[in-house]
């Protein structure tokens, strides 16, 4: 897809994201009339189909994972968390098993990568940003699940929770994203090692 779109943008056509907008630039692909050089042409129409047919594969991946997690009492225990579907529970417990490597969420969420770099120098601490270091996997997926949160938290504050409307305000939207990746990363590992179903904490009322 990425392919797709780097070639076609060369040449001034550029669509929006997502899947509608690759079907538009497929549209201008299949388009005879588009202008686009034979040779192009015909190379980029070789990586759609092959983008066809892997599709229903992954597709057929992805729906064998999702069975395996939903017969696995741990996995249906995690992606009863907000942000983390079925693929994401399947994989933090292919990970880690049950968890009790680490002391506490903190330390999961750092060995993903989701923890701020530590940098000291005269007796002043800073951190200039997420280490990125770890299971790389495990944090693409988290942070997908914390950007559907704080998209909805930030279109609908009357269902977002007190600490993603503060985050919010006071930092960037990527910066959110990855404050929300951190916090759900604890919260799956506290529900994997306690053995426990997930509760949701509940906000106090005025």
């Amino acid at each position: 897809m990425n392919s797709l779109r780097a070639m076609l943008a060369e040449f001034g056509v550029v669509a929006a994201q997502g899947y509608r907008g690759l079907a538009a630039l497929r549209a201008h692909l299949a388009d005879e009339a588009s202008g686009l050089p034979e040779t192009l042409a015909a190379a980029l129409r070789c990586l759609a189909a092959q983008l066809d047919a892997l599709t229903p594969s992954i597709e057929a991946l992805e729906e064998k994972i999702r069975q395996i997690a939903k017969a696995d009492a741990a996995m249906r225990r995690l992606s009863a968390i907000p942000g983390v579907g079925f693929i994401t529970a399947h994989a933090v417990v292919a990970a880690i098993g049950e968890g009790r490597q680490f002391a506490r969420g903190r330390d999961f969420a750092a060995w993903a990568g989701m923890t701020p770099r530590q940098h000291s120098s005269a007796g002043k601490r800073r951190a200039p940003g997420l280490s990125r270091q770890g299971e790389s996997r495990l944090r693409r997926l988290f942070a997908l699940g914390a950007t559907t949160l704080m998209r909805n938290a930030r279109s609908r504050e009357d269902r977002a929770t007190r600490w993603q409307r503060s985050v919010l305000s006071r930092r960037p939207m990527k910066v959110a994203v990855m404050a929300q990746a951190a916090k759900t990363a604890r919260i799956a590992w506290a529900v994997l090692a306690s053995g426990q179903a997930y509760a949701p904490r509940r906000e106090a009322t005025a």
